[in-house]
């Protein structure tokens, strides 16, 4: 006749104690990435952002030296 081998409790204990570790790791790893993925919008954000007001600025500095330039002219 075959017994079923016996696990001690250490060893019960020590697989939970991996099992737990595991799902912690698990979850850092999901709100690290929930976090790159936030830090990535904001970089996208930024940047369209920072093309608007460059644009915007352009626009502005353009129409002030055509201003002068027909005060001069005149």
């Amino acid at each position: 006749m075959v017994s079923a081998p016996v696990v001690e409790q250490e060893e019960l204990d020590l697989g939970a104690e991996t099992l737990a570790d595991r799902t912690q790791k698990a979850s850092e790893w999901v709100k690290n990435r929930a976090n790159q993925q936030d830090r990535v919008g904001a970089v996208v954000m930024f940047s369209i952002f920072a093309l608007w007001h460059k644009i915007c600025c352009s626009w502005e500095v353009l129409s002030v030296l055509r201003r002068s330039s027909n005060v001069l002219n005149s």
